[in-house]
């Protein structure tokens, strides 16, 4: 394999661009099933509007990525590099896809482990605060936005948990 890559990076270096191609199909042909696998292995925890197409894309993008930045002089294997590339291009481009960002995913994870625990003062307050955001609507005819309603309710839940960690640390 070492033998292989180098030969493709000495096609490189001497400009040879038929023998550099052939080699770089050929590794891309040995390497495509890895990009299958870690496509495959994603979309199984992802929605089905994504396709597994546009996750094999964004994986052969991190594939051709690493035939051109290997360094073989490093001491590790190709293959072990190209997963790590694939994988994370495979993640940059699901990142770039969605729409909210990471911190709001860890926020909503957090609520969701605090109330499959069985936090009750969570969802209380949840409830709680949402009938007094509909009250202060009715009562003031005020047209707040879906958007900050929701982040007025995603405060107090916040609050909430971080009244509950600190109260589990005491």
């Amino acid at each position: 394999m070492k033998a292989m890559i180098n030969r493709y990076r000495e096609a490189s270096q001497e400009a040879q661009t038929k023998s550099n191609e052939a080699i770089r199909a050929e590794l891309i042909c040995k390497y495509a099933p890895l990009v299958k696998y870690f496509a495959e292995r994603f979309a199984i925890r992802l929605p089905s509007h994504i396709s597994k197409d546009e996750l094999k894309s964004a994986g052969t993008i991190g594939l051709f990525d690493a035939l051109d930045n290997f360094d073989p002089d490093k001491g590790i294997k190709f293959q072990t590099y190209a997963a790590y590339r694939i994988r994370g291009a495979i993640l940059d481009e699901l990142r770039k896809m969605d729409w909210a960002p990471r911190s709001v995913r860890r926020d909503v994870q957090k609520i969701e482990e605090v109330i499959s625990t069985g936090a009750e003062a969570v969802v209380t307050s949840c409830q709680q605060c949402v009938r007094t955001m509909t009250t202060y609507v009715k009562r003031n005819k005020v047209a707040l936005e879906v958007l900050d309603i929701t982040q007025l309710i995603h405060r107090a839940i916040k609050k909430e948990i971080d009244r509950d960690i600190e109260n589990k640390d005491n």
